[in-house]
């Protein structure tokens, strides 16, 4: 059994509050089973009471950070059975220290709890899952400090005089990643997971024998998620055709969340090829239930012309267009010049 990740299920486990401590802690997952290959999303929520978090919250560290606060847990930055996916904070909220670094938090909505009223926060991270097994996300960890009295620097800043250390630490929470069925398995899949579509075109379409074409297949998700992890679709054997290569769409001209956009190049082999050949790339759908399911890309018409031979007749290169010439009106033009001149000349009257 492989150690994965420690992930609050649905329904939660009652939050810790320890007595006398103004704020609270919780971890929980969304879906609760994923599958292997699935996204699951962990959400760390935590709160402090109003009147707390504005007159006696103060920072552990030097620098300013707007919520003076740290969340920290061991597996944040994924494991070897889940992979971590990039750009989870959001574009806004209060920053405070996440893990070894400082992040952002989203503010949620005022709670009530025992007569008094808490502002919240969340932190969320997204995972894919990569192994089955029981995962055990422990050690959820938030400290803070407070301070009941405040003196004044000498360029009267307020400075907080007894300050206390506080710790918070979440309850463990088990969740169950499921293997992929075995019953429908296609022999042809190859790891695509998720609520997905795929479209795909093909340039140029009107091409030699010889030279090559770029198949560009986008897979998007559904749902709207990052596809970040999951593996590049592998191609079944085309007839008619080489593959070249693949690569995925450069990060300059990457698409929006929930798409990736892969290029395979392929070489016709004759010019008896009319058609990019349809595919199917097999996956497994974990929505309503989970089913394996199958993406199908109609053909793509194509022109594949003969490549030319040797000793073949040379292709004619069209004359170009005669220029005007101008030297036979310019020596006109000169030798009428002269005339004249000689005419102005031989009218003047001679001396005597």
């Amino acid at each position: 059994m492989h150690p994965l990740l420690l992930l609050a299920a649905l329904p939660l486990a009652s939050p810790v509050r320890p007595p006398d401590t103004p704020a609270f802690l919780r971890v929980e997952v969304e879906p609760v089973r994923p599958v292997v290959g699935e996204l699951f999303a962990v959400r760390i929520e935590f709160g402090f009471e109003a009147s707390f978090l504005d007159e006696q919250l103060v920072s552990l560290v030097p620098r300013h950070l707007e919520l003076p606060v740290q969340v920290r847990a061991p597996w944040l930055g994924g494991t070897d059975c889940a992979l971590a996916l990039p750009g989870s904070d959001p574009p806004a909220g209060p920053t405070l220290v996440i893990g070894d670094g400082i992040g952002r938090a989203s503010a949620g909505p005022a709670e009530e709890r025992d007569g008094a009223t808490f502002r919240t926060f969340t932190i969320e991270r997204e995972y894919r899952a990569l192994c089955p097994g029981t995962l055990l996300l422990d050690r959820v960890h938030l400290r803070f400090a407070s301070s009941g009295s405040f003196e004044d620097d000498l360029v009267g800043r307020p400075v907080p005089g007894d300050v206390r250390t506080h710790d918070l630490d979440a309850p463990p929470v088990e969740v169950r990643i499921a293997d992929l069925p075995e019953l429908g398995r296609p022999p042809d899949f190859h790891g695509l997971v998720g609520p997905l579509d795929a479209s795909a075109e093909a340039s140029p379409r009107d091409l030699t024998v010889g030279e090559d074409l770029t198949l560009s297949v986008t897979i998007v998700d559904r749902s709207g998620r990052s596809l970040a992890g999951l593996p590049a679709p592998t191609l079944p054997p085309l007839e008619g055709f080489r593959l070249l290569g693949s690569i995925e769409r450069a990060s300059s001209a990457a698409p929006p969340p929930g798409t990736r956009i892969f290029d395979f190049e392929l070489a016709p082999t004759s010019e008896r090829v009319r058609a990019v050949p349809p595919i199917e790339l097999p996956y497994f759908d974990p929505t309503e239930g989970g089913a394996w399911r199958v993406l199908s890309l109609p053909a793509i018409p194509i022109l594949v012309r003969p490549a030319p031979t040797a000793g073949s007749d040379p292709v004619e290169v069209p004359a170009a267009e005669p220029r005007p010439d101008w030297s036979v009106p310019a020596l006109a033009g000169l030798a009428l010049a002269l005339l004249l001149l000689l005419m102005i000349f031989s009218r003047r009257p001679r001396r005597p």
